[in-house]
């Protein structure tokens, strides 16, 4: 028997944008450790979405571990133009560590951080190998960005394969139907006035 998922209420909050909500709900009880890590993860997450940097850069001390670190360095990058370089500088030295480097929430803002960049090549390279739904989602994204809905499609396929159901597979699919259509839209638009 399957043990409960205490963290599907926040995440699904998260993953739908309702940042607050996943803040206002996140003292769930009974968690193991690395639930507690993830739901840190996901509340400091849901504060960078809100613009709160400077309170994610000054909570998440050097003690905290890695995908805290990670979050952290995200804010640090997202906070100002000022920041980004030896915010890059410290993502790509802890990406080179086989300790850490590995870590599917350092991958994953490697791969945001990347994607902000519009170093989509860069990105894939630390998000492609996937491991978590976040990061086949995330893989969705800048294959969108890119314009490869063919590899977007493929993307979702695997998410598909995984857990048709989902929040982010049903994400990834209206995506991927969204840019299609804009696509087809455009392309419409454009032979019409041609025509």
């Amino acid at each position: 028997m399957a043990t409960p998922d205490h963290l599907f209420a926040l995440r699904n909050n998260f993953y739908l944008g309702a940042y607050q909500a996943a803040i206002n709900n996140s003292d769930v009880q009974n968690l193991s450790e690395e639930d507690l890590i993830e739901r840190d993860c996901l509340v400091y997450r849901s504060y960078i979405a809100l613009g709160s940097y400077q309170l994610v850069i000054n909570e998440i001390d050097s003690s905290q571990p890695t995908p805290l670190q990670a979050v952290k360095l995200l804010a640090l990058y997202l906070s100002g133009p000022q920041n980004k370089e030896t915010t890059i500088s410290s993502l790509r030295e802890w990406l080179s560590d086989a300790a850490i480097g590995n870590n599917p929430v350092l991958r994953l803002v490697a791969g945001t951080i990347f994607m902000h960049e519009q170093d989509y090549n860069e990105a894939l390279k630390h998000t492609n190998t996937g491991g978590t739904m976040e990061l086949h989602a995330l893989n969705v994204q800048i294959f969108l960005k890119m314009h490869r809905s063919d590899y977007a499609e493929k993307q979702l396929k695997i998410m598909q394969q995984i857990d048709e159901d989902h929040t982010l597979t049903q994400l990834a699919n209206a995506w991927l139907n969204l840019a299609v259509v804009t696509f087809l839209f455009l392309n419409i638009k454009k032979e019409c006035k041609f025509a």
